[in-house]
């Protein structure tokens, strides 16, 4: 047997479908076998090296203890190489060890040439997984949940930088944050409207990951602001004064942020803060978070304000962040709505509430142009439509409940636990029903999910990277088949609760406000080491220098004893090296020589 049948066999065991690629990958003409000094092999990929041609195993060693992992409750290294060094680790660690390998190819030599049969059987290894996938895999988030020890082997970042810096950015948007309660955060609210209640969820979860938490609901205000407009409606004054007022309310925000004296200001979409307010926290070093849960194609106002933010959160993705950046915004982040668990339950309903709140479909929503076209075709079953607009609605004031006024939350649950089907169309001003090639998911689909409510969602691409169609949410794409899924489900009450209960349960483990919340710190306030690798912010640190000094360069020993992100000296380089003078390398003696004319300066 081969020394790659026996790896071969050692990974079947842990994984039989990675196993499955290894045997059928061939290996390129771009890779060699080098022997070390030691008599161990090294390897170079594309003419880059991948171990020390000195002592792989040995340097490894030293490697792998720069980092503390004394504590440590999850291991995640980035890059496989020949696995000299995820050996090391396993030596010293009996927690998940997880290896993201962005070159299948180099796992393969690796197999070919070095003895793993100890290692494979004792770690996960991805190799070449997709970025926007990494989040699906199980050993991987079990480890970002347990704020991992994350080791980046600095010679394979060399063979794919593009996809280790992308895997940089995606470990910090997973990661969550390592001391939340060192942060304060101010969450300012808007007046009214869809993101009120999201202020709050955000509030209460930052609360629950340990932040002292500062809530500015701006919501009493929201009565004199409608009196005021009343009053002003007509009057050349409406706008001038209504500024004021908006003034007012952000001198306000800046009041309680002098008392409060918070690390972030996280403030939701049409939140009443000013760009001069926004000035002087930047002025003060406050930094400052806009989480604009709205369309950006219907709701332009983010124009004006998005560049006086250190951070802006969207619900959109790539053609909104590439809008920003030409709005001068690169500090944009893909961070979707979420349930709170603790209120988005199912309702205890009475005789009374199944009565008032029960029908066959319901909907509760704003009467949108696009939502009243559709159910439009729906007036022949059983339905029920909540929240304003709809009374006023030419073919629908027959399914308008409560004379059309609005819900509050608590009905709203019991309107979600109360229907058989809940509609959800995402809301839409110029096109005729659904939106096609919509690029954002709204409150509901996850506020529905988490009540173990059934849905009926439109579809739409980003839809699937949240939940699974006809495995946890159904799906329509226009009228004819929306009333072909209704009847369908009316008829399979049982279909409708298997539905039901794997989105609840996909909701509350994945997609609630907390998770939300850790990964906005983690971008905000983490950086992981994988990230300054691939930034490289810091020139005089030892990640920096290591990562440009291949594995044989005369210094990468003394390099790899240092803490990967401080700033070092000579001394730090000298620190093992107090040995006698026969036992020290060239580099070593080079640089006592060059501390000692240092000092004698000085003297001098």
């Amino acid at each position: 047997m081969t020394l790659f049948e026996k790896n071969l066999e050692a990974l079947e065991r842990s994984d039989a479908t990675l196993a499955a690629r290894m045997r059928n990958l061939t290996l390129m003409d771009n890779s060699r076998i080098i022997p070390a000094r030691s008599g161990e092999p090294t390897a170079e990929w594309n003419n880059k090296l991948l171990h020390s041609r000195y002592e792989p195993s040995r340097e490894a060693g030293r490697f792998i203890d720069q980092y503390d992992l004394s504590k440590a409750t999850a291991v995640v290294m980035a890059g496989f190489g020949l696995g000299y060094h995820v050996r090391e680790a396993l030596k010293r660690v009996a927690v998940p060890l997880v290896v993201v390998e962005a070159v299948p190819e180099i796992l393969r030599l690796a197999m070919e040439y070095v003895d793993l049969t100890d290692v494979l059987g004792r770690v996960r290894i991805l190799a070449a997984a997709p970025i926007a996938e990494l989040h699906r895999q199980p050993d991987l988030q079990a480890s970002l949940n347990d704020s991992p020890v994350i080791i980046p082997h600095t010679a394979s970042l060399h063979c794919a930088p593009e996809y280790y810096a992308d895997l940089a950015r995606e470990l910090d948007r997973r990661r969550p944050l390592q001391r939340p309660g060192q942060v304060r955060v101010m969450v300012a609210s808007p007046l009214h409207g869809g993101s009120l209640p999201i202020a709050r969820y955000a509030a209460q979860a930052l609360r629950k990951v340990g932040c002292s938490v500062e809530l500015l609901d701006f919501s009493p205000f929201h009565g004199a602001f409608q009196t005021s407009q009343a009053l002003l409606r007509e009057s050349m004054h409406n706008g001038p004064l209504t500024n004021q007022f908006t003034q007012w309310l952000s001198a306000m925000a800046y009041a309680r942020a002098q008392e409060f004296k918070p690390d972030l200001v996280l403030a939701l979409a049409q939140a009443p803060l000013t760009k001069e307010c926004l000035r002087k926290f930047r002025s003060e070093r406050i930094r400052t978070a806009l989480w604009f849960v709205e369309n950006y194609k219907c709701f332009n106002y983010w124009r004006d304000l998005a560049a006086e933010y250190d951070y802006f959160l969207t619900i959109q993705n790539s053609a909104f962040h590439e809008e920003l950046r030409r709005h001068g915004v690169f500090r944009a982040y893909y961070l979707p709505t979420a349930c709170d668990p603790d209120f988005h339950q199912p309702a205890l309903l009475s005789a009374e509430d199944s009565q008032r709140y029960g029908a066959d479909i319901s909907f509760a929503g704003l009467a949108y142009y696009n939502r009243k076209a559709l159910f439009e075709g729906l007036t022949d079953f059983n339905l029920k439509l909540w929240g304003p607009g709809w009374s006023a609605a030419s073919g629908l004031d027959s399914c308008a409940q409560n004379q059309g006024r609005e819900f509050d939350e608590a009905e709203m649950l019991k309107i979600f636990s109360a229907s058989k089907i809940n509609l959800n169309l995402h809301s839409s001003t110029y096109y005729a029903g659904v939106e096609p090639n919509g690029d954002f998911v709204n409150p509901r689909l996850f506020e529905l999910a988490a009540c173990g409510a059934f849905q009926l969602v439109d579809d739409r691409p980003p839809l699937r990277e949240f939940f699974e169609p006809g495995e946890e949410v159904a799906c329509f794409e226009d009228l004819s088949s929306l009333r072909q899924q209704i009847r369908f489900y009316l008829n399979h009450p049982e279909e409708r609760a298997r539905l039901a209960i794997n989105a609840q349960r996909r909701a509350r483990s994945e997609h609630t406000y907390e998770a939300r919340m850790k990964q906005m710190l983690s971008w905000i306030f983490s950086e992981s080491v994988l990230a300054e690798l691939s930034q490289g912010r810091n020139r005089e640190t030892a990640a920096y220098l290591s990562e440009r000094a291949s594995p044989d360069h005369a210094l990468y020993p003394l390099l790899s004893q240092c803490v990967p992100q401080r700033r070092i000296t000579i001394d730090d380089l000298l620190s093992d090296s107090m040995r006698s003078a026969r036992h020290q390398t060239e580099p070593e003696l080079v640089l006592r020589l060059m501390k000692n004319l240092l000092v004698e300066g000085h003297k001098r």
